[in-house]
């Protein structure tokens, strides 16, 4: 008699394995990123916690959890505690860079759907800072130049305080003499110096402008 040979039935395949949720993700952003289809509310969520990676240097795993005073408090940074802090590797944070930037990703990891920042909000927050700090940089750079242009073209240290006949403050007192000896003009317009080099001295022409017309 023959055997009769059976045929091993395979398995029919299934749906995809359901990835894991960590439990620190809120319900709804759990339920979004299982069904694997991708929304503006799990966008917003990962765009937040990539913004605390960079804040802080930490990597994602319980990202949220070590940041937990961060989070919590966002606006007031001598609660935070390490390892949740701004990244010391990355530079100097500015206080109201790094609390700006902890309010916005507090309001992208809210709990609850209604309480979270729209997306479009933090997008205008964080242009808004980004403004903030290129005026704030620029304004410095200004300042640090109009002390510069007040310093002495000499000895590059005390301020200037004399004025030659041609209308340009360029020189202190004490390199004067140099100045009028060894170069016997202006060194910027080459006016010759003559009889009188200088029109007007004193602390006064240290807040005055380097340039005035001759009178």
């Amino acid at each position: 008699m023959r055997r009769r040979r059976h045929r091993r039935l395979l398995p029919a395949p299934g749906p995809p394995p359901t990835p894991h949720c960590s439990a620190s993700l809120p319900p709804r952003v759990c339920r979004s990123l299982q069904s694997g289809v991708a929304t503006e509310l799990t966008d917003g969520f990962a765009f937040g916690v990539t913004m605390l990676m960079a804040l802080t240097g930490l990597p994602a795993a319980e990202i949220k959890q070590r940041c937990r005073h961060m989070l919590r408090w966002p606006t007031q940074p001598q609660q935070w505690q390490p390892p949740g802090v701004p990244d010391v590797a990355a530079g100097s944070w500015d206080g109201g860079a790094s609390s700006g930037l902890a309010e916005v990703i507090q309001g992208l990891s809210e709990l609850w759907a209604e309480e979270r920042m729209p997306l479009p909000n933090v997008l205008a927050r964080l242009e808004a800072m980004v403004v903030a700090a290129t005026a704030s940089s620029s304004e410095a750079a200004a300042a640090v130049a109009a002390a510069d242009a007040r310093v002495c073209i000499i000895c590059e240290e005390a301020p200037r305080e004399v004025r030659f006949a041609c209308g340009h403050a360029l020189v202190c007192n004490v390199c004067l003499p140099a100045i009028v000896e060894q170069y016997k003009k202006c060194p910027t317009c080459d006016r010759p110096f003559g009889a009188q080099p200088v029109a007007e001295r004193g602390m006064h022409v240290r807040a005055a402008p380097t340039f005035v017309l001759p009178k």
